[in-house]
């Protein structure tokens, strides 16, 4: 079984459906492990969260999820 929903790989006749919703999936990754990297030890301690976790979750590339 892949990892991605159906929902997800389900494309219209070209497959620019199933394309948008990738790079828009690609882009929430990219961009909440850049503020998971940006939180201070306060809000980290707040969401249960430690540095390091912070710092290898927001290593990882946009497209691993």
């Amino acid at each position: 079984m892949n990892r991605y929903s159906y929902n997800e790989t389900k494309s219209n006749s070209n497959g620019s459906h199933s394309l948008t919703r990738r790079l828009a999936c690609w882009y929430r990754n990219w961009h909440g492990r850049r503020l998971l990297q940006q939180l201070d030890a306060s809000a980290l301690h707040d969401i249960g969260v430690s540095r390091a976790d912070a710092l290898q979750e927001g290593g990882k590339p946009f497209w691993r999820c």
